[in-house]
């Protein structure tokens, strides 16, 4: 997806703050009596709804969006990773003061069980007080088993989030009614 809108520039005063802080989100029970942390999250979906905002109010903003198709869940629920790319993505559209181009893509790494989520961005670089406002997501990220890697030059940053996904594994009910409907019939 390729999206660039253009209308006033002083509407970038109207991003979206996050709902809730990434440590608040994790912290909240679910309906389920567990923690946020318990349950699963479509990756491409958490970052689509994450975006939505952001795309409405940098309208001087072009976003390339390149999401891996049928990438795995990740353990945990999607307010938790939501929350994650809604921190990310402001930090990138206040970089750039609501004009510029920022890039998300996702990658699989299947060697690794890891998807990636890369966003860049085209900005004067991230100032020494602008790294330490990772340090709200980056225990949110380790929690989750997963990593967080900035690289950032004036004109240039990339941000790598990577996460760990596990394949679901066949039920024994699902491996014994293979079994059964694989062996002979005898009448």
């Amino acid at each position: 997806m390729q999206v660039q809108l253009c209308h006033k520039p002083d509407e970038l005063n109207t991003l979206p703050p996050p709902a809730a802080g990434p440590a608040q989100a994790l912290a909240q029970p679910n309906n389920h009596g567990g923690n946020a942390v318990a349950g699963t999250a479509q990756l491409n979906a958490t970052i689509e709804t994450a975006l939505i905002p952001f795309i409405s109010a940098a309208r001087h903003m072009v976003f390339d969006v390149l999401l891996h198709a049928g990438t795995p869940e990740i353990a945990c629920q999607p307010e938790v990773l939501r929350q994650i790319w809604s921190h990310l993505f402001q930090q990138a559209v206040l970089s750039q003061q609501g004009k510029g181009y920022m890039r998300i893509y996702t990658l699989l790494d299947s060697d690794h069980h890891t998807l990636l989520v890369k966003v860049t961005d085209h900005g004067p670089g991230m100032q020494e007080e602008e790294m330490r406002l990772f340090c709200t997501i980056r225990p949110i990220i380790h929690s989750l088993k997963g990593a967080l890697h900035v690289e950032s030059e004036p004109g240039l940053t990339v941000v790598t989030v990577s996460l760990p996904y596990h394949l679901p594994q066949e039920s024994s009910f699902t491996k014994r009614t293979g079994a059964l409907a694989a062996a002979p019939v005898l009448v």
